[in-house]
């Protein structure tokens, strides 16, 4: 066992009984490690880390009468750590959901659907932080820079479908007016935990960007990972995502984008460039 870790978890939660410590991540901002095989342990070592786990924490709270799926409980909490019991399960990767057909593909729908319902539907006044919001003025600051910094680097057929989908975007006012919501704000594969063996959703996971936010945000994670083969499934159990669909369709249409103007700021912007304009499953 890492004394190290030992004598962290130790110094936070000096009654419980420590057997076992396993590194799980470690990053300039945060160190996360599994105790006991059962419990997952979170350490902010900046401000900036301090503010989410404690967003994490307001989050579940705000949350806990969700019922569709399981969320992370938090059984202790400080200032600079959040201590809870690990969901057990595998991250639903792209491997395992495209597997997935008929009543196992039905009932994850199903359970999703009703778990953006419920958190949508959850009091925001207890809960501080808020998710990017796409304005008028950001989407075309961020054309503007594509202008400037990615076009020249394009296919002229990529560049071209990538202004004719700005201007689309931007001329239509209704784009910018929506109702903020609770929103996951980062829901990416490895904060869905599935369960292969009995097709079942065993829970969400993740929420220090949690917040008041757009809907399509969420929705436009779930396309650009899963398509919207998923999303359509969504909304048989919920109509109300066909009302996001298009907003969402143009996020998951720039993620590329926004991915590469940022690699250009930290100078590497190679990779970032290789994949732009390529297939997604969206729809015009």
């Amino acid at each position: 066992m890492d004394q190290y870790h030992y004598r962290l978890v130790n110094s936070k939660l000096s009654n419980f009984k420590i057997e076992k410590v396993s590194l799980i991540a470690e990053t300039l901002s945060k160190t996360v490690l599994l105790v006991n095989e059962n419990w997952i342990f979170q350490h902010a070592k900046t401000a900036s880390a301090i503010v989410k786990i404690q967003n994490e924490v307001a989050v579940l709270e705000a949350l806990k009468y969700v019922r569709a799926v399981p969320l992370t409980k938090i059984e202790s909490s400080g200032l600079d750590f959040s201590f809870a019991e690990k969901i057990k399960g595998v991250p639903l990767r792209r491997d395992v959901f495209f597997k997935l057909t008929g009543f196992p593909l039905q009932t994850l729908a199903k359970s999703f659907a009703y778990f953006l319902k419920e958190m949508q539907r959850s009091n925001l006044s207890e809960v501080k932080e808020k998710a990017p919001f796409m304005t008028f003025e950001a989407a075309e600051k961020l054309y503007k820079d594509a202008e400037k910094e990615i076009f020249p680097h394009l296919e002229v057929y990529v560049r071209d479908a990538y202004k004719q989908l700005f201007d689309s975007f931007l001329e239509k006012p209704m784009n910018f007016r929506y109702s903020p919501v609770f929103i996951h704000g980062n829901l990416l594969p490895d904060r869905i935990v599935y369960n292969q063996h009995i097709g079942e959703l065993k829970g969400i996971i993740g929420f220090e960007d949690a917040g008041a936010g757009d809907p399509a945000q969420d929705l436009a994670t779930l396309i650009y990972h899963y398509g919207e083969r998923f999303t359509d499934l969504l909304a048989h159990f919920y109509p109300k995502i066909k009302e996001d669909a298009p907003r969402a369709r143009f996020f998951v249409a720039i993620k590329d984008l926004q991915k590469a103007l940022k690699a250009l700021e930290s100078k590497n912007i190679k990779d970032q460039l290789a994949h732009l304009g390529s297939a997604k499953d969206l729809r015009n």
